[in-house]
């Protein structure tokens, strides 16, 4: 379970990755 600790920063990555492109789609203009 040594990945377990690497998870909440991997986790963070993705969200931040996610909501950038999810605002991205939803509001093209900026």
């Amino acid at each position: 379970m040594a990945g377990l600790s690497a998870l909440p920063a991997l986790k963070n990555v993705n969200s931040k990755r996610y909501w950038g492109l999810w605002r991205s789609q939803k509001s093209p203009d900026g």
